[in-house]
């Protein structure tokens, strides 16, 4: 009881550092809309700005605080440092000896593509430090995102024609741009959105989160990305199969079910009303030369393959960071699992899937004592974290990787509080484990 007590006494609510950080996550959010965006300068922006205040905030309570802060997390830190040091090497090697190579831009690509998504998820994840403070990230962070799809949803079927977000062949486009992108952030959106969703019904947030989220299925549809179905398909089925034991499966069933007639009336609908939308990706799907199914991919894909077979040497140590955008192949193989290995080769490939891995597993680890209140955020995060493993096969997720790893280091503080709350009584733990049911009304706190 005295741990429980200290506990509560060092991890205290701070509105003013979680109103700090929600305030970054929307500049995250206003940066990534397309054609508005907050740039300053090539590679500086007003999230740069904000995110080095914050940083140096953090550096400053950890320097002059009275217990400091511990910096644990280190499966997933390690990999992700790792995974910089060799593309900084290898952008360091590239930049001396190859003339025909940026390395300005090479280095922009590095800022953004690597290091700023490193201090969002160590921000996210330092910046409070309460359960509650995580929770109410979390929870503002998915209700921004599913608000926004109210906007986008409203402007795609033109009613009226806001023209703040366009579309691709009429596909549409959300907060992050291209619809590739934006279907692979609702994707991972959608299962912490639900396990955070209100449930009074008797307040208006109910409604409007409902709304929100209805809205926000209706724009995944929209999109016509079929790497984002898939996503969900995939991700979505791997979640259930790997937290099995910790979900209710005949619960799972009735949720895919009504999942699933919710989805089939909102295509009938599209279709009535955008039929050259979703028909023409079915099309394109079924019919045709692979090339035209993949939507060009497997040409890339096969370039890709070739230039490195040239070099086999590549197989092992990757042409260099940010090569794939000066290999005159394409600027990316639609594929970062590929991006990496053509980069990075199998040893950045290596990093990159084990800092994939730790991020996912580790939720895990805490789910058998965690609180039935907050275990449905934890199941959520590793679904959409799955999807996101399956989205990226088909898409480079250079927008929608700042949400993801904005969310992760809330996730992870909130797995640091859990794994610090006193286990339960041997008799709750025994009743948990054998039932191995997780609460289906998805009530947090």
């Amino acid at each position: 009881m005295n741990i429980a007590k200290e506990n509560l006494q060092v991890h205290r609510s701070s509105p003013g550092r979680r109103f700090l950080l929600y305030g970054l996550f929307l500049i995250v959010l206003l940066d990534s809309l397309p054609n508005i965006g907050l740039g300053i300068g090539l590679g500086l922006s007003a999230m740069n700005l904000f995110l080095y205040f914050l940083l140096v905030l953090i550096a400053i309570r950890t320097v002059v605080g009275i217990k400091g802060i511990k910096f644990t997390e280190l499966d997933v830190h390690l990999p992700f440092l790792l995974l910089m040091g060799y593309a900084g090497l290898t952008w360091a090697i590239l930049g001396i000896f190859e003339p025909s190579y940026s390395a300005f831009q090479g280095a922009i690509a590095f800022k953004n593509q690597l290091l700023d998504l490193f201090l969002l998820m160590v921000i996210f994840r330092y910046g409070v430090e309460s359960q509650e403070d995580f929770v109410w990230l979390i929870r503002a962070a998915m209700m921004t995102v599913f608000i926004s799809s109210i906007v986008v949803l409203i402007d795609f079927l033109n009613i009226p024609n806001l023209d703040f977000f366009g579309t691709h062949k009429g596909r549409a486009e959300g907060i992050v741009g291209e619809p590739n992108q934006y279907g692979a952030l609702l994707a991972f959106c959608l299962p912490i959105a639900v396990a955070v969703m209100p449930r009074n019904r008797s307040t208006i947030l109910y409604w409007v989160w409902r709304v929100a989220m209805f809205s926000s299925v209706a724009m995944l549809i929209s999109t016509g990305s079929r790497g984002a179905y898939l996503a969900v398909f995939g991700g979505y089925v791997a979640g259930a199969i790997y937290l099995r034991h910790y979900l209710n499966m005949k619960q799972v069933f009735q949720y895919s079910v009504a999942t699933m007639a919710v989805v089939s009336i909102l295509t009938l609908g599209l279709i009535l009303y955008y039929p050259d939308l979703l028909t023409g990706r079915f099309e394109d799907t079924v019919s045709g030369s692979l090339d035209t199914a993949s939507a060009g991919r497997v040409q890339i894909w096969a370039a890709t393959a070739r230039v490195m077979l040239e070099w086999p040497y590549s197989l092992f140590v990757g042409y260099g960071w940010n090569s794939a955008e000066f290999s005159g192949i394409w600027k990316s193989a639609h594929n970062e699992y590929l991006d990496r290995l053509y980069e990075l080769g199998f040893l950045g490939l290596i990093l990159f899937i084990t800092l994939l891995v730790c991020v996912i597993t580790r939720v895990k680890k805490v789910l058998r004592t965690t609180q039935d209140t907050y275990r449905p955020i934890l199941i959520g995060y590793t679904f959409g974290m799955l999807s996101v493993t399956v989205a990226i096969f088909f898409v480079a997720l250079s927008n929608t990787w700042s949400f993801v790893w904005a969310i992760t280091g809330m996730v992870m503080g909130l797995q640091a509080r859990l794994r610090e709350t006193p286990l339960r009584t041997h008799d709750e733990s025994n009743a948990d484990t054998e039932s191995r049911v997780i609460s289906a009304t998805f009530r947090p706190t």
